[in-house]
């Protein structure tokens, strides 16, 4: 059985494909980070709230069932959608008018935030969200919103969602159709903090001298490098005439190797 492309999975990939890749394919589970577990926290509580406010405001709200689609009702709460090997959940479902395989209405996305601010990764999910509705009522949603930790509501044009999710979404379906598709290698990004990978990447990283332990080396450096044979921060150091950047020395006394 080939793996599901979920919500996390999407937004793991796009800050980090080998994370995206432990979560399909590994066993380890990693440790979450304290911040990471707050805002998730705030999440819940927020559409908890939200969620429930709404249902004494308006008496057609009902949590999602199986088919909850063609049930045309007005509100539907706590959707998990899937389709075609694709998982999003989704806060709230809000019925529009508009033609869709159900009839002549369809139905838009709403998902919650933990946070005041929206990212692109808030709004990547709400993409893809969309995406999983689409292929479930057969009619792309025309906005979505985001609520966040305060209980604001921020609608978001979804005509152009199709565009970021391609270079993270066709990745991950290759993969699945992949019967072992090869690991991504280790690269240490600004993302590394508040991974449940972090600890087990940063030792991988420091066991193999890898060449993301130094500061500013973007992926596409790495492949310049790796193109010229340098493959380890030991092997890119030879190339200072016999003297080391401030850089280099202190990534690899950090490794612990001396200079």
């Amino acid at each position: 059985m080939n793996p599901i492309i979920s919500t996390d999975i999407v937004l793991a990939y796009a800050d980090c494909p080998r994370k995206a890749h432990l979560l399909l394919y590994s066993n380890q589970s990693g440790m979450p980070h304290e911040y990471v577990q707050i805002l998730d926290a705030q999440r819940r509580t927020s559409q908890t709230q939200y969620l429930a406010k709404l249902a004494q405001d308006n008496p057609d709200v009902v949590a999602f069932q199986a088919n909850g689609l063609a049930g045309k009702h007005k509100f539907l709460t706590d959707a998990t959608l899937t389709a075609e090997q694709l998982t999003a959940d989704c806060g709230l479902l809000t019925k529009v008018a508009s033609h869709s395989a159900f009839g002549h209405y369809s139905y838009e996305p709403t998902i919650f935030i933990g946070t005041h601010t929206i990212s692109k990764q808030d709004k990547l999910a709400l993409f893809f969200t969309a995406k999983v509705l689409e292929a479930l009522q057969a009619k792309a949603p025309a906005a979505g919103r985001i609520i966040d930790v305060s209980g604001k509501a921020h609608k978001v044009k979804l005509a152009d969602s199709p565009q970021p999710l391609i270079p993270v979404l066709e990745p991950l379906q290759e993969w699945i159709a992949e019967e072992s598709p090869t690991e991504p290698p280790v690269i240490l990004n600004k993302h590394c903090p508040l991974c449940q990978f972090r600890v087990d990447c940063r030792a991988k990283a420091e066991q193999e001298n890898n060449l993301s332990l130094l500061d500013r080396v973007t992926p596409k450096i790495i492949r310049q490098y790796e193109r010229k044979g340098i493959f380890t921060v030991t092997q890119l150091s030879y190339t200072f005439n016999g003297s080391f950047s401030s850089d280099v020395t202190l990534v690899l006394r950090t490794s612990g190797i001396s200079p």
